[in-house]
């Protein structure tokens, strides 16, 4: 499943506003299994996609979800270019690997 976000649903509200992204999509990954409670949508049930203006936006998006961490639970991210993709803490390093991989050839 995969949701690609609009200014009205966007649940971090970021979407379109100062210093928040231009775009957000999230992908549930098959490998986490559900679990009463999860949101679908989220990033701890798979990955998300954010795109920024400049990488510099999304740099300082990364450092800002590592700091809040652990209280939005534990994920990897990758940065390419002006994309923040954050992934899931339920993969494993090997999992979340081919995450960054794909991150890095496109």
């Amino acid at each position: 499943m995969s949701v690609t976000y609009t200014a009205d649903n966007d649940p971090d509200h970021l979407l379109g506003r100062p210093n928040g992204y231009t775009s957000k999509t999230t992908f549930t990954d098959g490998c986490i299994a559900p679990e009463p409670g999860l949101d679908s949508t989220s990033v701890q049930a798979g990955c998300s996609v954010e795109v920024f203006a400049d990488a510099a936006s999304a740099q300082r998006r990364q450092q800002h979800v590592r700091k809040a961490m652990p209280s939005m639970g534990i994920e990897y991210s990758y940065i390419r270019g002006t994309a923040l993709v954050r992934v899931s803490g339920a993969l494993t390093p090997v999992q979340a690997g081919e995450y960054q991989a794909a991150a890095s050839s496109g």
